[in-house]
């Protein structure tokens, strides 16, 4: 086992088991993430005007699955942890709490790691 390797990826596979369940989540608990979309007033003023809370919560849903999925096997790394780093940064601007939380800090931190220091696969 190259355990150099693997610590090298943990970072990459840890945030995209995050961001795929994340939006496994919101497939399964739909009604919980609309709920906190409706009385986050930055949130909602931002997406009411574009869309209903469903389809904004299924839309973000598959942007964290897919993400998930390209971190967890290694494809377009740079463009998905930048992609990382870009939606933290809007859930701290835009959700706050209950829909942002300090990990959203750390995801920042270990996403620009990750972007600096992987390969993507060829």
């Amino acid at each position: 086992m190259d355990f150099k390797r693997i610590s090298w990826e943990l970072p990459r596979i840890s945030i995209g088991l995050v961001y795929l369940l994340w939006g496994i989540d919101k497939f399964l608990s739909t009604e919980k993430y609309v709920s906190w979309i409706s009385i986050t007033w930055r949130v909602r003023t931002f997406i009411e005007p574009i869309m209903d809370f469903n389809t904004f919560t299924y839309i973000l849903g598959i942007f964290e699955v897919t993400l998930g999925l390209l971190l967890i096997i290694g494809l377009i790394i740079k463009i998905s942890s930048l992609l990382v780093v870009i939606s933290s940064i809007l859930f701290l601007i835009f959700a706050g709490p209950p829909m942002s939380y300090p990990q959203d800090i750390a995801l920042i931190g270990t996403a620009i790691w990750i972007y600096y220091n992987n390969q993507d696969k060829k």
